[in-house]
């Protein structure tokens, strides 16, 4: 493969050969989406709170609505923030 990677065959054939080097298995180019998105709702502040809100994450996933990100990227990380608000509540 040459220099500059432009096929969309080509990234999946370069991240499946990364992937493998790495001891990581199988990988999409969607998993580094979906990575990056965990990534970022999980970075903290040092003082606990989050340094990227959904619409920043939405943004960076360049979603043009929030709701996809929530859905599909933040919500399947658990019930985390409904434990904590259960937590505070009970």
């Amino acid at each position: 493969m040459g220099a500059g990677i432009t096929t969309a065959q080509g990234i999946r054939v370069l991240l499946a050969r990364r992937a493998e080097a790495a001891g990581l298995g199988y990988m999409a180019p969607h998993d580094l989406k979906r990575s990056a998105a965990r990534m970022m709702h999980e970075a903290r502040s040092a003082d606990g709170g989050h340094l990227f809100d959904l619409l920043d994450v939405a943004d960076v996933l360049d979603h043009s609505n929030p709701k996809v990100t929530k859905d599909c990227y933040i919500g399947p990380l658990g019930n985390a923030n409904k434990d904590r608000a259960a937590a505070l509540f009970g």
